[in-house]
């Protein structure tokens, strides 16, 4: 996957981790914690930030949306995946 050179460089890091970890169901909040120390709610804030900035393909936006959505949880993040968030 190639970006413009302008991409910072963890926008590109975000995008190929959420990427490579879609077939999973998204990327375990340990690993990105340990990665990027930011929690998952900041994970999916930044991602979408560096998904507009790169104007990543749509084939790869729609399968980002269906692993990492942009709303729908009362806790702000719809990427829990089954997981209690207390």
């Amino acid at each position: 996957m190639s970006f413009g050179q302008d991409l910072p460089r963890e926008a590109v890091e975000l995008i190929t981790l959420a990427r490579q970890w879609i077939p999973y169901g998204g990327v375990p909040p340990e690993l990105i914690f340990q990665t990027f120390g930011i929690t998952e709610h900041q994970f999916v804030d930044r991602l979408w930030a560096a998904v507009r900035d790169a104007r990543c393909d749509p084939h790869l936006v729609h399968a980002l949306s269906a692993i990492y959505p942009r709303h729908g949880s009362p806790w702000g993040v719809s990427t829990m995946r089954g997981r209690s968030p207390v």
